[in-house]
């Protein structure tokens, strides 16, 4: 996970670090010797949607996925979302009111460590204990690890 920096010790903007720079592009040259490590929460918009992308791709080398509706998905099936890889709890379903039925798991996100400053985009939604919620209809398309 790329370190968190600040532009100067005024700045208020923190970045995420990569190694030609900072992560939505401002760069360390001669010039900008004042980029100073700081232990903070990244706060540039530019980063963090850089953050997230990268994100996307943790997990999905080590298994083969597929695309799904959530009626397809199971209790135990594992989801890509957001970059977090979410182990799914058990399913609920409701009457979503339109003449479709709603889907719904607890999930445990099972890779908290890996997501860093990246966590904090879900600060409010993503509970104390790594839970996480899916639900939707027979729409709603999921990226899950083949069984």
């Amino acid at each position: 996970m790329a370190k968190a920096v600040k532009a100067s010790a005024k700045s208020k903007v923190v970045h995420a670090e990569s190694a030609q720079g900072t992560l939505c592009g401002q760069s360390f040259s001669d010039d900008t010797k004042d980029f100073q490590e700081v232990d903070a929460e990244v706060t540039c918009k530019r980063c963090l949607k850089s953050l997230a992308a990268e994100s996307t791709k943790w997990g999905a080398a080590e298994a083969e996925t597929e695309d799904v509706t959530t009626d397809a998905l199971e209790e135990g099936d594992v989801v890509h979302n957001h970059g977090m890889v979410i182990k799914l709890g058990e399913r609920k379903t409701w009457d979503g009111g339109n003449g479709r039925t709603v889907y719904g798991f607890e999930g445990t996100v099972t890779n908290m460590e890996d997501l860093g400053e990246f966590a904090s985009l879900f600060r409010g939604l993503l509970q104390a204990d790594g839970k996480w919620t899916i639900q939707g209809n027979d729409l709603a398309r999921w990226t899950r690890v083949k069984r």
